[in-house]
């Protein structure tokens, strides 16, 4: 038999974050690369579907730290 739902567990906190940070450097990874394609305006727009991603999929505490780290790495974008 397969498995149902309750016999799933839940990712452990560090998985989560880890996780939700990984998304964040992989936006910023592509926003990198499609700087020659695309040029260095608007650096904002890969970070958005990683934010809600994260929040939807890992919570509330990752979803913040995808927030703040992608508000880091587009700043570093802009500089």
């Amino acid at each position: 038999m397969g498995m149902t739902a309750s016999d799933r567990t839940a990712p452990s906190a560090i998985t989560r974050y880890f996780s939700a940070a990984a998304l964040a450097l992989l936006a910023f990874l592509v926003r990198l690369a499609l700087i020659p394609v695309a040029g260095a305006g608007g650096p904002l727009i890969l970070f958005f579907p990683v934010i809600l991603i994260s929040a939807w999929y890992f919570g509330l505490g990752p979803g913040l730290l995808t927030t703040a780290l992608s508000a880091f790495l587009s700043w570093m974008l802009w500089q």
